[in-house]
């Protein structure tokens, strides 16, 4: 095979490599933004300052002391409630037990945590947190949980029905907007627990 033939072989070698990828790159920086790919598989928000959350103290509305040692070696999927829990705080309750039964014999891994707001009084949506057995309902207080995330994240609009994610090691490490669906939410539950040497 003379030099000139080899020559010629390589361009076309570099040629089916390299056209098909400068097409692809053109593609791709053409595409309005909102429908370019991600970067990320994640549907929830990762928090850019992952933070372990200090020494905290609750009250649930049994009267029955929460702390640190609560969200330990368990993963905790904790919501904000202010005052009365309406419409949409009793769909995002409903969707987050579904999202929990769903994970099967995983179940155990997920804890749910409601914060009242302090003003609100402990005895409000008795037949509401009656309904979600599995459900710890606090009320919130200085050195609680709620303060400290709202302290950290304020990058962040905390929405009345959005949701934050705690790891077995205590720290608040993502967040869930409203307007995903559980679906969403459970495969990224998932995903973090197959992830995780932590159980």
């Amino acid at each position: 095979m003379s030099v000139k033939s080899s020559r010629k072989n390589l361009i076309v070698i570099f040629a089916w490599f390299f056209i098909p990828l400068f097409f692809a790159f053109i593609w791709y920086k053409l595409l309005p933004e909102g429908y370019r790919p991600n970067n990320t598989t994640n549907n929830g928000d990762i928090l850019e300052s992952i933070f372990t959350l200090d020494d905290f103290s609750h009250q649930d509305v049994s009267g029955i002391r929460f702390s640190n040692v609560d969200v330990e070696k368990v993963w905790t999927l904790l919501q904000f409630v202010n005052g009365s829990c309406d419409e949409a705080c009793s769909r995002s309750l409903y969707d987050t037990r579904q999202l929990r039964v769903a994970l099967g014999k995983d179940i155990k891994r997920l804890n749910r945590v409601v914060i009242l707001d302090a003003d609100t009084p402990a005895d409000i949506n008795q037949k509401m947190w009656a309904s979600h057995p599995d459900l710890r309902v606090l009320i919130g207080s200085d050195n609680g949980m709620e303060k400290q995330v709202r302290r950290q994240v304020k990058e962040l609009e905390i929405g009345e029905n959005s949701l934050f994610l705690v790891d077995p090691l205590g720290n608040v490490m993502m967040h869930f907007s409203s307007k995903l669906t559980p679906k969403e939410i459970k495969s990224d539950i998932r995903k973090l627990f197959k992830l995780s040497q932590i159980d």
